[in-house]
C-alpha cells in the first residue's frame, strides 16, 4: 500500500484508514473484480489495523475466476506464479500450489480460493 501511494503521488500517512485514497482505490478494484457496487462491500479492520473488504464466497470465487481480465492483472498473476513464496512465505499453501496449474490464495480468515488455470475453474471454500 505504501508503494501504491508513492506510485500515485498520494501521501502515505494514514494509508490504512478507510478514507485514504489508497483504500478507496482498492475498494474500487475489489468491486470491479467481483462485479458489485462499492456500497455492497462491507469493510472491517484486520489484525494489523488495515482496512479489509468482505465479499460473499460466490463473489470471491467470481473475482478470482476473472482476475486476469482486469487491467494489469496478467502481470500480477505471472509474478504470483513465478514467485509464489513471496505471497505468504515458502511454506504456505500458496507457495506449494503456485508453480502448478493452480492459483490459490489462503487467507488469514480461513477462506481458501483455488483456480485451476486450464480450463479455468474457481472455487472458494470457508
Amino acid at each position: 500500500m505504501p508503494a501504491l501511494c508513492r506510485a500515485q503521488g498520494w501521501p502515505s500517512e494514514g494509508y490504512r484508514l478507510p478514507d485514504h485514497p489508497v483504500q478507496r482505490a482498492m475498494l474500487a478494484v475489489h468491486a470491479e473484480a467481483a462485479e458489485v457496487d462499492e456500497q455492497e462491500i462491507p469493510a472491517g479492520v484486520d489484525g494489523c489495523g488495515v482496512v479489509t473488504f468482505a465479499l460473499p464466497l460466490e463473489r470471491m470465487a467470481h473475482a478470482f475466476a476473472r482476475f486476469e481480465q482486469l487491467e494489469g492483472a496478467v502481470r500480477v498473476a505471472d509474478g504470483m506464479r513465478e514467485y509464489p513464496e513471496l505471497i505468504r512465505g515458502p511454506l504456505a499453501t500458496d507457495a506449494a500450489s503456485g508453480r502448478r496449474r493452480l492459483r490459490s490464495f489462503d487467507s488469514s480468515s480461513s477462506i481458501w480460493t483455488i483456480s485451476l488455470l486450464s480450463p479455468l475453474r474457481t472455487v472458494a471454500v470457508n
